[in-house]
């Protein structure tokens, strides 16, 4: 994926992320609005969690946060042995996982 690759999908994830937050969409679903703030947050929290992870993990090397480097979690993944469609799909997984069971959970919870 090349730079406008990139840059439309992370414009797309933003675009999407800011949504739910918006009274329009609000009124399409006829939606109660008590999970607006945390479904941005599920949405992107593998991404996320990776982000301050790698930075803070470049951080304390002593090097800077924008220093390349394969410590995201997806080259961890290939490290350990997985192939490419695996850490895809292991990926997936967690997302999905992440995005059923936390939103039934604050159901529960609040």
């Amino acid at each position: 994926m090349g730079d406008g690759g990139s840059n439309f999908i992370g414009s797309l994830l933003a675009y999407l992320s800011i949504l739910p937050l918006t009274n329009f969409y609000l009124e399409i679903q006829n939606y109660n609005g008590s999970f607006k703030f945390f479904y941005p947050l599920i949405i992107l929290f593998i991404p996320i969690v990776d982000m301050f992870y790698v930075v803070l993990s470049r951080m304390i090397k002593g090097k800077s946060p924008f220093y390349p480097d394969r410590n995201h979690f997806h080259h961890r993944l290939l490290k350990r042995g997985f192939s490419h469609k695996q850490t895809v799909v292991i990926i997936l997984i967690l997302h999905l996982s992440l995005c059923f069971t936390l939103p039934i959970s604050l159901l529960f919870f609040t």
